[in-house]
């Protein structure tokens, strides 16, 4: 696949250039490489603790059914993070409750989930009122739908998120989707997130309250062509080839119209001009029908999900990178397994993967998929335990609609 090459220097403004100290002339994005630590870091604060009654039977083609229990989740880094995520399964309901063990909220509340209209949703995380942070949302239905945050903020005690979905066409459709905050000022591990909410700017320096870098740097935000922008995290410089782990992007389309919005690709970047070393992503964002377009969107980036040496955190990702491949194992360096193990991926039919993760085989958790590299949208289906593993159903579709191989990036939280 060719490199993706930034050829201009765009990176203007004296808080940009304060933030960089430097000009880039030059920048190459790679996929990934076998020769290359938020939201997924949710995961680092957000654990299973206790559950009560029975647990979930499975429905015949494995997706987790209604719910029957509630569980409550620790915050493992600092008392400042604030944490949640559900799995919204019920898109035709006025209000529920989502299942116990596909939802956690890091002060002990139960999360809830109304609908105000076609498509149009609002979940509510109780005790997470901070005025900051970011979220991830992935459709989970098996019909073809696209879905972005329109907003999210503080509501009394509770943080408020309102979602909207739709067909292909962009008209109003009910949709199932899996949803995760994260409001955090830990440095545990090794994570960054950015709300870029200024997509025509051509530098942009998102509001400290919706930024973080776990090395205390000041994230950045370059435009370089409609639809195509750089995100700059300082002190985050992954380098598989000095034995780092490679870490893992997830982009969420933002706004009132769902776009998609993906990673195009990350790697570490040193200028040699300040000698300050950053994380580079590129970040793309087209319409429902693929022709690029300046469009909000969230990243959230880790490395091990935040683990730390004294703290591996449970969960796992992977880069799915053989997207035509029957059966493959993804680049050791782009994917991660609390339990020590390396995950596979099963392609049954075009478009359609299953994400083989060994040793997590608690019902429940959460996950999160962006499609990579292209203008495809991938959602998950389902996820399940079977005998040693977890596995995780998902399913990609070209700008038509029609199931196609593509390449994602998918992280599952244990």
């Amino acid at each position: 696949m060719p490199n993706a090459t930034r050829t201009d220097n765009r990176i203007v403004g004296t808080v940009h250039e304060a933030v960089q100290a430097g000009s880039i002339n030059e920048v190459h994005f790679h996929r990934p490489s076998k020769h290359l630590r938020v939201f997924l870091a949710i995961v680092g604060t957000c654990m299973l603790t206790a559950a009560s009654g029975t647990p979930p039977a499975e429905t015949s083609d494995h997706r987790p059914v209604s719910p029957t229990t509630a569980k409550a989740c620790l915050v493992r880094t600092d008392p400042s993070t604030k944490s949640g995520y559900v799995w919204a399964n019920r898109p035709h309901e006025d209000a529920y409750r989502p299942q116990g063990e596909y939802q956690c909220n890091s002060s002990g509340g139960v999360n809830s989930v109304v609908r105000e209209g076609v498509g149009r949703y609002t979940v509510d995380f109780p005790g997470l009122s901070v005025d900051g942070g970011t979220v991830d949302l992935t459709a989970a239905d098996t019909a073809d739908r696209l879905c972005s945050v329109r907003d999210w903020g503080p509501s009394h005690t509770d943080q408020r998120v309102r979602v909207t979905c739709v067909d292909r066409d962009g008209t109003p459709a009910d949709a199932a989707f899996t949803l995760a905050f994260l409001f955090t000022m830990g440095r545990n591990g090794v994570s960054a997130y950015v709300r870029a909410d200024q997509p025509t700017t051509d530098t942009q320096v998102p509001d400290p309250n919706h930024q973080h870098n776990s090395t205390g740097g000041i994230n950045s935000i370059d435009r370089e062509a409609t639809g195509s922008h750089v995100v700059f995290l300082p002190g985050i410089d992954q380098s598989p080839a000095e034995g780092d782990s490679g870490g893992m992007a997830k982009v969420t389309a933002l706004g009132e119209t769902p776009n998609t919005c993906s990673p195009h690709g990350w790697r570490p970047w040193h200028n040699p001009e300040t000698d300050k070393d950053f994380l580079i992503v590129r970040v793309t964002c087209t319409t429902p029908r693929g022709d690029p377009v300046d469009a909000p969107f969230a990243l959230s980036f880790t490395a091990d999900l935040g683990s730390t040496p004294t703290a591996r955190v449970p969960g796992a990702y992977l880069w799915a990178d053989k997207e035509d491949e029957a059966s493959y194992t993804p680049t050791k360096e782009y994917q991660y397994n609390s339990t020590h193990t390396l995950n596979t991926v099963t392609r049954s039919a075009t478009g359609t993967y299953t994400a083989h993760l060994p040793g997590l085989t608690r019902k429940g958790g959460h996950a999160q998929v962006s499609a990579y590299r292209t203008d495809a949208t991938c959602g998950v289906t389902g996820w399940y335990p079977v005998e040693q593993e977890q596995r995780v159903d998902v399913v990609c579709r070209a700008p038509t609609g029609d199931p196609v191989d593509a390449q994602f990036t998918l992280v599952y939280l244990q």
